[in-house]
Parts: C-alpha cells; structure tokens; sequence
C-alpha cells in the first residue's frame, strides 16, 4: 500500500516538472521573439539621429562687417525631427527597421568648440555619435546634420537651417530661407565611417549667393529676417526642402533600387571613395 502510494506521488511529480517545463519555453521563446523584432523580419536596423532640426539661424551678409549680423532660435516646437523620421522610415522601410535615436541640442556641443588646425574632427564627432546612440543596438547609424558652406565673394559662411539676407544698399538685398544639410552614416557596431553626402536639392537659382537647397523669397514681404521665422509659411518651405532633400538622397545612400520579379536581397552598405564630400565639421 505505502509503494504503491509513493510511486503515483512520483509520475504526479513528473508530471508537474513537465508541465512546468514546457511553459518555461514557451515563455523564453515569446520573449525572445518580442526583443528582437527587425531580426525577426529580416531586416538590418538604422538609427537616425538629427541634429539639423534644432535651430533656425536669422543671417544677413553685407558689403562691410558693419552690415553683418547673426542671430540662431530654438525651433524644437516645428517638429522637424519627428517629420524627418517619418519621411526616412517611409523611403527605407522595405529594406530596414528605422529606429529614431533623441538627442538634444547640447548632445553636440564638442563639435561647435573651437579646435586647433590638427584636431580629429571625424575623431571628435564619432566620440559624440558613439555616445548618443549608446545600448541602443544598431545596424547601421544614419546621422543629418548641419552643413556650413561659404557666401560667395565673402569670408562668411552659413549652415543648417535659415534665412539669409545677402546685399548691400547699392544693388539691393536678397532673401533665401534655406535647409542646408550633411548625411553621414555609420557601421552601428565598429562605428567605421561608411558614407557620408551633401543633402541634395533641387537647385532653382543658379547665380545665388550659396551652395544648397534653398528659396528665394521676397525681401519686401517681411519687415525683417524674425518676421520671416515668425511667418508658419516658413515652416512649411524649409520643410518642404528637407523633405526633397530626403528623397534625393537617401536612395543614393542606402542604394534603394526597384525591387526585382523575383526576391529581393538585403541591402548592404559598402564604403565608396568617390561619395566622400567635405563634411560640416
């Protein structure tokens, strides 16, 4: 009586260390499912990080010093970042999982200090990039930045995103609100520089004062450069740049072609000499 007793206590036993097995894998399984989505899809992850939406800078270039002035506003209210994210994920979703990496205004800092001649720029920004997208797991990292360029037969420049007034009294003043950008993208593991490009854009002035997508608007319009920033119409026109200037040239980057009758490989990235430009910073 006691044996027999003993030995329906143990198949019960097995039975419980089992079950409790088997819902242990289960559980593992489901887990390990939900923490790795894009692999799951088969898709590479790209992290964006923007640093081109934070600022808005009021310019304006004259014939002397005198004439010069320079002033930069927050615009993190206009939501470019959140816009710029989801124009990217449109153009790279069939081949990649696009993750958005925040980081603010101050992320960047170090690369605005002044350096001396033989500073690691590509050094200094890496160190920043590394550390934005810190434990976040990424393929590839997609940064856009703000691209400084040169006014033409000037020692000024100007960058990023912005309204600029070009002139003097004689001839009379120009206005362009412009969306200067800079692509770079990383290898999110070594952190190895794969590619990196002007934003492109649809050049409609050829004999404007600067390099770069940008519109030229009527200077009697707005009393001043902060009417121009003040006016929700300019939004929509650096928008509208940016906007283009992602749809030219993410494709290149990223060599996004049609898909083929048949199935369609993984989009690799290979580094190319010759889509090397001069960079912002």
């Amino acid at each position: 009586m006691g044996r027999g007793a003993l030995m329906i206590g143990a198949m019960l036993c097995g039975v419980v260390l089992a079950g409790q097995a088997a819902k242990a894998k289960d559980s593992k399984s489901t887990k390990q499912a939900t923490a790795t989505p894009a692999t799951a899809a088969g898709k590479k992850t790209v992290c964006l990080i923007t640093e081109a939406a934070h600022r808005f800078n009021l310019q304006r270039v004259g014939l002397t010093v005198f004439d010069n002035d320079f002033k930069s506003l927050p615009i993190e209210s206009w939501k470019l970042d959140d816009k710029i994210y989801g124009k990217t994920k449109a153009i790279l979703v069939k081949d990649f999982a696009v993750k958005k990496i925040p980081a603010a205004y101050e992320a960047f800092q170090p690369l605005r200090e002044t350096r001396g001649l033989f500073s690691d720029a590509e050094g200094a920004r890496k160190a920043v990039i590394q550390k934005i997208v810190s434990g976040s797991s990424c393929d590839f990292v997609l940064v856009i930045m703000g691209l400084r360029t040169q006014v033409n037969s000037t020692n000024q420049t100007v960058e990023g995103l912005g309204v600029l007034d070009h002139g003097n009294g004689l001839v009379g003043w120009y206005r362009h609100v412009h969306a200067l950008t800079f692509f770079y993208v990383y290898d999110g593991w070594s952190f190895q520089e794969l590619r990196s490009q002007r934003g492109d854009g649809e050049e409609s002035t050829p004999f404007k004062s600067f390099r770069g997508p940008s519109i030229e608007i009527d200077e009697k319009q707005h009393a001043s450069a902060q009417a121009v920033a003040d006016d929700p119409k300019t939004r929509d026109i650096v928008w509208g740049l940016l906007d283009k200037g992602l749809e030219l040239t993410l494709p290149k980057l990223f060599e996004l072609k049609e898909p083929k009758a048949t199935t369609k490989t993984q989009v690799e990235i290979v580094k190319t000499p010759e889509n090397k430009n001069w960079a912002p910073f």
